[in-house]
């Protein structure tokens, strides 16, 4: 199920009450088998058939585990790597969204800031870019 994101232990233990709503997405509540025994809540991530499989795996089941037995050799982590592009891509803002601009902190005061333009760093409107520690000049950090 690379729609579920869920590793193969918790997949065994998945069950069809499990099925709930976080936040207006449909999601399923892990909470057996889990690493560490962290209970997280897991986004169910697809296309609108893809979500109705689901929905229809999760009612059919009831009470009752959804996989009882997954199949050994079902590829989990590929399918794992699936649900993980597809929830970036859910999510990711794009390039152009992005401020270059970082800022030079020293002793809770902003002191200076610079751009980045492809991998390089174009300063501007620093002030005090060096200070004195000891009797030696030392460049703030951020540069």
């Amino acid at each position: 199920m690379h729609f579920t994101g869920l590793r193969r232990s918790e997949l065994s233990q998945i069950r069809g009450t499990d099925l709930i709503v976080h936040e207006g997405q449909l999601c399923l509540d892990v909470k057996r088998n889990t690493k560490g025994g962290r209970l997280r809540i897991s986004p169910v991530v697809g296309s609108e058939e893809e979500i109705e499989i689901v929905k229809k795996l999760c009612e059919e089941a009831g009470a009752s585990k959804i996989f009882p037995f997954p199949n050994q050799n079902a590829d989990i982590h590929s399918y794992r790597a699936a649900y993980a592009t597809r929830v970036y891509n859910q999510h990711k803002r794009d390039f152009a969204e992005f401020k270059n601009k970082r800022l030079i902190v020293y002793k809770n005061k902003v002191v200076g800031s610079y751009t980045t333009k492809n991998g390089r760093k174009s300063i501007s409107k620093c002030k005090e870019l060096y200070t004195v520690v000891n009797g030696k000049r030392r460049m703030l950090s951020g540069l």
